[in-house]
């Protein structure tokens, strides 16, 4: 799978064989549409490339993405890889914490 956020005449697009390819664009022209600004559609478009080299390496398409699993990529992200969580099952590392003195 191959993904990139490319840039032509100042918009920036994902190209590459990766199947949410078109529903990514579809995501950066609708920010586009709602006047986001061109730095946040980029912040944006290399957002979706990240979480789509998650996806392949935790072998989940797009359309089976559930909140557990948005969890695991922002824990992927901070180089913590691990497999998404079963869904609708909380990580025993996660949850409530405790504070101490409460």
């Amino acid at each position: 799978m191959a993904i990139s956020v490319q840039v032509a005449n100042g918009v920036h697009f994902l190209a590459g064989d990766w199947p949410g390819v078109a529903v990514g664009n579809d995501f950066l022209r609708h920010l586009r549409a709602r006047a986001f600004s061109p730095a946040t559609v980029r912040a944006y478009a290399f957002d979706v490339a990240n979480l789509a080299r998650f996806l392949e390496e935790q072998n989940l398409a797009l359309a089976q993405v559930e909140p557990m699993d948005v969890f695991a990529w922002v824990d992927w992200q901070g180089g913590e890889p691990r497999r998404a969580a079963a869904p609708g099952r909380l990580r025993p590392d996660r949850g409530p914490r405790r504070v101490a003195g409460l």
